[in-house]
């Protein structure tokens, strides 16, 4: 059964950004960007206009930063957080550890040369960056049932070299170094109906509790939500369950990389952007009336630079806020009204 909408108010004005939107509501919108898209006029005038907070795409991640062995390089980072810097924006911590970013040089390291590499690149970034973050996303992705662990922990070269400790471990170092940002463990795939999604779920709320319970200083979930626009999060009972016992763990939960993909609806382009705008509305309604939501994250915010378009022979996903040219689409719309029923919402409350 489809949850009840939170109130309806008007729209929001078209000079309303959807960072004031998520301001009045007590939360963040911002959007991820790499150094290329502040070389674009158009995206470069988007991204300070829309977003109060940017994640780095590609600059902060391990290979980007280490490309030999301790060859340290924080020019591109660096120069994404002065942009955000420059305009008031919160700047994102993506993410210290994921599978998919270890650097070249690494591949068939040993093991006690893999954990020494990765533990002195954990504090390295950390050291540097420490008081300027908004939200580290610790470890990224760290859970995969279908690898077949009874945890359903991911195999990968962080769990080979460290053990099943490492999670708690990333999240304490960079709390000892970072004493003000808020601590997201960011995973995929939560948000489905799918039985491999419920499974994911169970693992990850059983990590979480372990995490929980051990003291490690998780602060956040981060809820990738790269989702189609056939999704109906609000439907899915047992995503609405999973977020409710993340926040009985006390845990805050950010929408960390939405997208929505509507290659897959048929009809012409007004159908499809209102399709992809239902699913903005879906997803961020139903986390904030079941999760601890503190903000909200698109993976990019132009239509012009999505991921998405880099597959051949397929339909435009439509899948952002702004089109190419920099304007509102439906799914603008659609968060922006999203932000404010929340900030409505509160008031009521």
């Amino acid at each position: 059964m489809r949850s009840p909408r939170l109130r309806k108010r008007p729209p929001l004005a078209p000079s309303i950004s959807l960072a004031s939107a998520a301001a009045q509501a007590g939360l963040i919108y911002g959007a991820a960007a790499s150094n290329a898209d502040l070389e674009d006029e158009v995206l470069r005038r988007a991204l300070v206009r829309e977003c109060g907070a940017v994640t780095p795409e590609f600059e902060m991640k391990w290979d980007a930063i280490e490309p030999a062995p301790g060859e340290l390089r924080f020019e591109a980072t660096d120069r994404l957080l002065d942009f955000a810097c420059s305009h008031g924006m919160a700047f994102r911590g993506h993410t210290p550890w994921w599978h998919l970013s270890t650097p070249r040089w690494l591949d068939g390291a040993e093991a006690k040369d893999f954990a020494k590499a990765a533990r002195s690149h954990l504090v390295a970034v950390a050291e540097r960056y420490t008081g300027r973050i908004h939200s580290w996303d610790v470890v990224n992705e760290a859970v995969e049932p279908a690898d077949g662990r009874p945890d359903g922990l991911r195999r990968s070269a962080f769990l080979s070299a460290l053990g099943p400790s490492y999670v708690a471990e990333a999240f304490g170092t960079i709390a000892e170094i970072d004493q003000t940002a808020l601590l997201v463990l960011n995973e995929m795939g939560l948000e489905y109906e799918a039985p491999a999604a419920q499974t994911k779920r169970r693992a990850v709320l059983r990590l979480l509790e372990g995490l929980v319970g051990g003291g490690a200083p998780v602060g956040c979930l981060g809820l990738q939500c790269h989702l189609s626009a056939s999704d109906r999060p609000s439907e899915n009972v047992e995503f609405r369950g999973f977020l409710r016992e993340v926040r009985a763990l006390a845990l805050k939960v950010m929408i960390t990389e939405l997208d929505v993909d509507g290659a897959g609806v048929r009809g012409d382009r007004a159908v499809v952007d209102q399709a992809v705008a239902d699913v903005y509305a879906d997803i961020i309604e139903t986390v904030a009336a079941e999760g601890d939501l503190v903000g909200v994250i698109t993976w990019g915010v132009s239509d012009a630079k999505s991921w998405l378009n880099s597959r051949i022979n397929h339909r435009p996903a439509r899948a952002l806020p702004l089109n190419e040219a920099g304007r509102p689409k439906p799914s603008w719309r659609a968060l922006a009204r999203s932000l404010e029923n929340i900030h409505a919402a509160g008031k009521l409350t």
